[in-house]
């Protein structure tokens, strides 16, 4: 070990600082070369010959034209998505069987039309007072959402006597938009 560095004294005698910073700048680019530019290399290689195997492929054109629609036309596809005045009672009832289906009784409910005259959709509002657990509760209003997108409910009020009651009184507040006919 003592012959190694007897060496590199001398090296550095002879050399100087200089020298020496010149050897470790050369073996640095060396370093460079073999853990960066060669790899950077294969991997373009490699990249060359996925595009090369990418291009040999059949393109496909199946190409799917959407039409352009105008603000009037889009505006009109979203009106109609709204149900109309005749489908009220329907959509109503439809509420009332999937509540019972939760096992939910709406045996009453205040209902009132809001008609605007200068708007293009009617604001149809229900209250429906219950009595139901939280779990019938939820799955009721989910169902509802999915069943009625233009269903929202608009306010919830839940009060319960004690903690240990399984069961609440809750207001359910509705609104269902629907599109003018007239």
């Amino acid at each position: 070990m003592t012959q190694f560095l007897r060496f590199i004294e001398l090296i550095r005698y002879y050399i100087g600082l200089v020298g020496i910073f010149g050897i470790l700048a050369g073996a640095l680019a060396v370093a460079s070369v073999l853990f960066l530019i060669v790899p950077a290399q294969q991997h373009a290689e490699a990249m060359k010959q996925e595009i090369g195997r990418l291009s040999t492929l059949p393109v496909q054109k199946k190409v799917e034209v959407t039409p352009v629609l105008t603000q009037a036309e889009n505006l009109e596809k979203f009106y109609s998505q709204f149900p109309t005045e005749k489908d009220l009672p329907e959509i109503v009832e439809q509420l009332h069987q999937l509540a019972a289906q939760e096992g939910i009784v709406l045996p009453v409910g205040d209902y009132k039309l809001l008609n605007d005259p200068n708007k293009r959709l009617k604001r149809y509002e229900m209250i429906f007072p219950v009595n139901a657990k939280y779990m019938q509760l939820r799955s009721f209003i989910h169902h509802g959402q999915v069943k009625f997108p233009t269903l929202a409910l608009s306010e919830i009020n839940i009060k319960r006597e004690s903690i240990k009651d399984n069961e609440a009184e809750i207001n359910l507040n509705y609104v269902l938009l629907m599109r003018r006919t007239d």
